[in-house]
């Protein structure tokens, strides 16, 4: 038996923690907010003090925001066991959201500790709380986030709940034994007639909503397989309203808000994995496409953190990065079609979808490094969505150009780099969020 968190440090309330180490979050806390908030502790001495993350006022928390949670507990942990707590929010709703979507238990799987013993001493009365927001009534929605029957059937509460893949030597999943199947399984449960339904109800682009399956989930989640070191896989996703969603409208049509889909992996950073073969001049280009025209260019924008200005370019997803290219180049060229590290390193193969149901339009998909770009092509240009990655010093927002930067620079897409004051923890591992914008219904 694993020894408790609580066993090893003192337990603390809320007036143990003076201004400096005691961050208040707002109302709403996304995960822009959440770094605002904690970039100032880290850029002052004194970062090895117990820090406690308060959520007491917040009535709306972005799912993002709970991955940045696991990534900083897990970089403080792995700077010393530097102690870090949570204060929960004194709304009820929030709560059940949290225990609904089981963050507890993804907590408990990302750290090795129970979410429970991170609390302040006065938040510990929540703990076994019965949730009583969500009940299952209502539309195909509805049954997903809550299946009224879950004690009998012994399966999911909750459809978009976080899953954990541990991966490893001692390798468990919920729906596998094998870490190369993962992909297919989870691909499989989204394949679902319920799951279908609500989709094909719901997205804004109705008639693609079987590559939610097929595409967006099995190449999210294979990207997140093959990455070095990986330990773990955790995925979640919501059904999000316009009001929390990052943009109300798509090419001049209003949209009721997105499905966003979260795959996180505690493995090597994107960059890294790519870094030292491009700085060595090696290969990372596997596949070609035939035309010219069939490669976008794409309107390039990277600043700092906090920063309102930013360096501008465009980018050809034809070229290769140079062996002095930037992070950033480097991240964003890992989403161009066929680049990929597995040209110089051996990579394990995932288990293929069952062939009954791909289209033979979609073959090249199973090319070396098409993956990312599959699924960037497909989240964009069929969803008329975006993709975002947190990885490492980086965040990276990609989606279509709007009119006048796609009219003024001869562009498809807009991408947009933010890098992370050195002194804040680097985000572990890679988070890939995939969001689908939600139609009104008329």
């Amino acid at each position: 038996m694993r020894e408790s968190f609580q066993a090893k440090v003192k337990m603390r309330s809320r007036s143990d923690f003076s201004s400096e180490t005691h961050i208040k979050f707002p109302s709403s806390v996304t995960a822009d907010e959440f770094d605002k908030a904690v970039v100032p502790f880290y850029l002052r001495k004194g970062t090895r003090q117990p820090l406690l993350l308060d959520f007491a006022a917040t009535k709306y928390i972005d799912v993002a925001v709970l991955f940045n949670l696991i990534s900083l507990f897990v970089r403080r942990q792995q700077k010393g066991r530097l102690e870090t707590f949570v204060g929960l929010s004194r709304d009820k709703k929030v709560r059940d959201f949290l225990r609904l979507w089981r963050f507890p238990k993804a907590f408990d799987d990302a750290t090795g500790i129970e979410f429970k013993d991170i609390l302040v001493n006065e938040d510990r009365q929540y703990v076994g709380e019965e949730q009583t927001t969500y009940n299952g009534f209502g539309s195909g929605l509805n049954a997903l986030i809550y299946d009224r029957d879950w004690v009998k059937s012994r399966g999911k509460r909750n459809f978009f709940e976080f899953t954990s893949y541990l991966l490893g030597p001692k390798q468990q999943s919920l729906f596998t034994s094998s870490r190369n199947a993962i992909p297919r399984q989870e691909s499989e449960r989204w394949n679902n007639s319920l799951v279908r339904e609500v989709l094909t109800t719901h997205l804004f682009r109705r008639k693609n909503s079987d590559d939610v399956a097929r595409v967006v989930i099995y190449e999210s989640i294979s990207n997140a397989v093959r990455h070095p070191r990986a330990d773990i896989i955790q995925t979640t996703s919501l059904f999000q309203s316009a009001r929390h969603s990052p943009s109300s409208h798509v090419k001049g049509a209003s949209i009721a808000g997105h499905l966003r889909i979260f795959v996180w992996d505690d493995g090597q950073e994107i960059v890294e994995t790519l870094k030292p073969l491009v700085r060595a001049s090696k290969s990372i280009r596997a596949v070609r496409l035939t035309y010219p025209y069939q490669y976008d260019s794409i309107y390039f924008q990277v600043s700092k953190f906090g920063d309102q200005a930013s360096v501008n370019s465009i980018v050809e997803q034809d070229a290769d990065p140079s062996s002095n290219a930037s992070e950033e180049e480097i991240l964003l060229s890992s989403l161009h079609p066929g680049i990929t590290r597995t040209i110089e390193q051996r990579v394990d193969n995932v288990e293929p979808l069952d062939d009954a149901t791909k289209p033979e339009s979609l073959n090249w998909v199973n090319q070396q490094g098409m993956g990312l770009y599959a699924l960037t092509k497909t989240a964009l240009d069929s969803y008329q969505g975006r993709i975002q990655i947190r990885s490492g010093k980086h965040r990276l927002i990609m989606e279509i150009a709007k009119d006048k930067i796609r009219k003024d620079n001869a562009v498809h897409y807009d991408c947009r780099v933010t890098r992370y004051p050195d002194r804040f923890p680097k985000f572990k591992g890679n988070l890939l969020t995939i969001e689908l914008p939600i139609r009104v219904y008329e």
